[in-house]
Formats: C-alpha cells, structure tokens, sequence
C-alpha cells in the first residue's frame, strides 16, 4: 500500500487509524502519514484532523464544558445511544436514556428533564408522536426543550419536527461541537 501512494501523481494526504502506536505501527506508513490516530478515536482529535485537512483552524477544538444538565436521550440505537451519551457526559450532563418514543413520554411525564434529544425513527412510537404527548402533558414548570436528532435534514425534516413541538434540530451524525451549540442555546 506505501509504495503504491508514493508512486501516484497526485499523492494523497494520509491518515492512519490504528490501534497500535509508535514501534507497532511500521516506519514505512508512519513516515506516509500526515496523522496517526489511536483506537478507539475521540471526536475531537478526528475533528481537529478534518481541520488541518481542509484548511481551518490548526490548533485543537476546545469544547470541553460542565454545563450540569439533566438530559433525556430518546434513541433506539444502541451505537447512537453510546456515542452521544459520551458526548453529553463529556460536557458534564447527566444522561437518562430511552429506547423508544413511548418510553421517552413515559419518563418526561414522571420525571423533571432540562432538556430531551429526541430521535425521529424509533419504534413503538416515533419521535414527532412522543414530542406532541410531551407537549400535551407538559405542566405550569414550563416547556422543556426537545431537540431533534435525525438523519434527514432537508428543510420539510425541520418543519416537520417544528410541527411536532421540537425546539431545534441537529443532523446525524451528530458532533460534539453543533451538540454544545444546542446545549448552551
């Protein structure tokens, strides 16, 4: 693979992901190599690669914050679940999950949340279907902010999930940087 790179005319910018560093990675890709990322790869360090690759900022991205929130995760995948449960502990949320819309209802009803990210394709019952319950049962506290996280992100997506009753939206996959921006709005 090396020798192959070095002999294309237009030789691409080299990343590597390994789970190995230093003298377990060969010489021949390390030198290739523009970064070298470790296993299992945090968000931020692949985002402040696809920085210096496009040209932005070099330096890292800082986004560390203990914003204390009690968030509810409304999410039926489980990879889903695990990487923005991380994300929000990160910036020191507390994090209670439910795996379907139902179930998401359920736990806004009896308990008190800062604010809920709500997946739009569950089973059982869809995000949009659990955000106009919550909405119905929603007491004199006040309105807790639901966020929309989905895949589709055309602009009858955004209306839709505004029709629901979700106060703003964030396309998957999600990042740690667009996650803060919600949080603190």
């Amino acid at each position: 693979l090396g020798a192959a790179l070095t002999e294309l005319p237009d030789r691409p910018r080299l990343a590597v992901v390994s789970a190995f560093g230093g003298p377990a990675l060969p010489q021949s890709i390390e030198n290739m190599a523009e970064w070298a990322l470790l296993r299992p790869v945090r968000e931020i360090d692949l985002l402040t690669m696809l920085r210096q690759a496009t040209g932005q900022a070099s330096e890292a991205v800082e986004v560390s914050a203990d914003l204390g929130l009690k968030v509810l995760l409304a999410e039926d995948n489980p990879v889903n679940i695990e990487i923005t449960r991380g994300m929000l502990e990160k910036l020191g949320c507390t994090v209670e999950v439910a795996v379907n819309g139902l179930a998401a209802a359920d736990k806004a009803g009896a308990e008190r949340f800062d604010m809920i990210l709500m997946d739009c394709q569950m089973p059982i019952m869809d995000g949009y279907e659990a955000t106009r319950q919550i909405r119905e049962q929603e007491d004199a506290v006040g309105e807790i902010p639901i966020i929309a996280l989905t895949a589709n992100a055309f602009d009858e997506d955004q209306r839709a999930c505004r029709a629901a009753g979700m106060n703003g939206f964030l396309a998957k996959p999600v990042t740690l940087e667009a996650l803060l921006a919600e949080l603190r709005r």
